[in-house]
């Protein structure tokens, strides 16, 4: 066992030199299954997602005068979809700084089975994209994708 004693010590050394150069960047009291984002990141995505929600918003208040009109009467499979959509779970979210740091681009998609089953071929459906100003967060320009 004496001989064993300086390899312990080496051993040991080692593994806190190691812990030192790749430490765990999340906190101890944030769960595994939390995702972490960068301020201005989030900052821009709830800029577009405020957007984005104000559209979905509108679209709902569009499809309800209609339907109340009389003029369309939606199959209940639709119907159900079309609130599905409504929700702010029902998208996924991407997000990246682009155009040299000048301005961060987000990406909102549906989120794939929320409100329909998931595919072997992905469905992103019609989706927003932004592009936000990095320094003022302001929406420079948006379009939807079908």
């Amino acid at each position: 066992m004496k001989r064993a004693w300086p390899l312990v010590v080496v051993l040991l050394t080692g593994c806190a030199t190691l812990r030192a150069f790749f430490r765990e960047e999340r906190p101890p009291f944030v769960p595994p299954e939390a995702t972490s984002v960068a301020g201005a990141q989030a900052r821009a995505i709830g800029v577009a997602y405020e957007d984005w929600m104000a559209y979905l918003a509108e679209s709902r208040a569009t499809r309800e005068a209609v339907e109340d009109a009389g003029e369309l009467v939606p199959h209940p499979e639709n119907r159900r979809a079309a609130e599905c959509l409504d929700r702010p779970d029902a998208y996924q979210t991407w997000v990246w700084l682009g155009d040299a740091g000048t301005s961060y681009h987000v990406y909102i998609l549906i989120a794939e089975g929320v409100c329909f089953p998931r595919h072997e071929e992905p469905y992103y459906g019609d989706y927003m994209t932004y592009e936000i100003d990095a320094q003022t967060f302001q929406i420079l320009k948006k379009e939807v994708q079908e």
